[in-house]
């Protein structure tokens, strides 16, 4: 498991933190780049910032070079870049994190791939399981390493919350809601309005992703779909079986708003995650409700990134595969064509 656990008067406490940090005492150099500036490639820069011997040789993004000055100083980047392609061949970084706009990242992507530079891309890889699938062929093919960025993967309360229930038995089942506020999302206009007619794909991926990630390929799959204002729907539901014979409920309203979670039934206990809130309780059948750990570094970063970045540093710097609960271009493949699956979207 990726966390351990000991229950001490029935109360969980945290007994191993994040296994990646701390498994080599000394990091080789490693000379990152990062493709795109926005607000979240800012999350990543704070992590990297944190590391020893982390040489950040370039930024980039579409506004021009004269805009990242600040940027550059403020994280100690080496140069910034206009053009990414430019930037790959000039910096000639080990690894470059992909952090552009969603329709920029598969040709990013590709061309890291295909110049054998490993890469961190975030979310949604491809728009569909095909574009996703055809960026892993690029990698397998160049044997290159590659992270598809699910942060809620990393999240250390979803693995101590599911490590506390595996405590007690088996994982009996797995309730997860992503409401949404679809309208009010929209009036913010900050995303690509092509975005909305994909919204599972965008964004409540994160949501979905996590059935697999914590029990297994899903063996069985009925999903139904209603579409009230949005053409590509607006109210999902689903129930599936799992590899590890744990049964699955998804629901999605897109105009009911509220937070996301996920809940955790097993033997006599469930823990219930809020992944808004980055906090969760659990609950067993004797009346006992406890809060379940957070790794304090999920409150000093943004939940989930600094394991996240942390596990793809490590495995460049050392040559070493990356391990669970990652998941590479062709493990999330698998999931957009669970999403499509869901969404009637193939």
């Amino acid at each position: 498991m990726f966390y351990k656990f000991a229950l001490t008067k029935n109360e969980p406490r945290l007994a191993f933190t994040y296994g990646g940090r701390t498994s080599k005492s000394v990091l080789p150099p490693v000379r990152i780049a990062v493709a795109g500036a926005g607000r979240f490639a800012h999350q990543h820069l704070k992590v990297l910032a944190s590391f020893q011997n982390i040489n950040l040789v370039g930024i980039c993004n579409r506004r021009g070079g004269s805009d990242l000055s600040s940027v550059a100083s403020q994280y100690g980047a080496h140069a910034t870049f206009s053009d990414y392609e430019e930037m790959l061949d000039v910096a000639q970084p080990d690894g470059v994190f992909v952090v552009v706009s969603h329709s920029e990242t598969v040709r990013v992507a590709t061309s890291c791939l295909e110049r054998r530079i490993p890469c961190l891309i975030e979310k949604p890889a491809g728009f569909t399981s095909e574009e996703t699938a055809g960026l892993a062929e690029i990698a397998a093919r160049h044997d290159c390493l590659n992270l598809v960025g699910v942060n809620r993967r990393y999240w250390s309360v979803l693995h101590n919350a599911l490590a506390i229930v595996l405590q007690h038995g088996p994982l009996f089942g797995i309730l997860i809601e992503a409401p949404e506020s679809i309208h009010r999302i929209r009036a913010r206009a900050v995303h690509d309005p092509r975005l909305f007619d994909i919204w599972l794909i965008a964004d409540t991926i994160h949501a979905i992703d996590l059935f697999r990630c914590l029990a297994g390929e899903v063996t069985e799959l009925h999903a139904l779909r209603t579409c009230w204002t949005e053409r590509s729907g607006d109210s999902f539901t689903a129930i599936m079986r799992l590899s590890r014979n744990c049964l699955g409920t998804f629901t999605s309203h897109l105009h009911t708003g509220g937070e996301w979670s996920v809940t955790l039934s097993g033997n006599g206990v469930k823990t219930v995650v809020s992944l808004s809130a980055v906090s969760a309780q659990v609950h067993f059948d004797t009346g006992e409700t406890f809060p379940v750990p957070v790794d304090p570094l999920d409150a000093q970063y943004k939940a989930g990134i600094y394991a996240k970045d942390s596990a793809f540093i490590h495995a460049l710097a050392w040559g070493e595969k990356l391990t669970y609960p990652a998941s590479d271009l062709a493990d999330a493949a698998k999931t957009m064509r669970l999403i499509e699956e869901i969404g009637n979207l193939a």
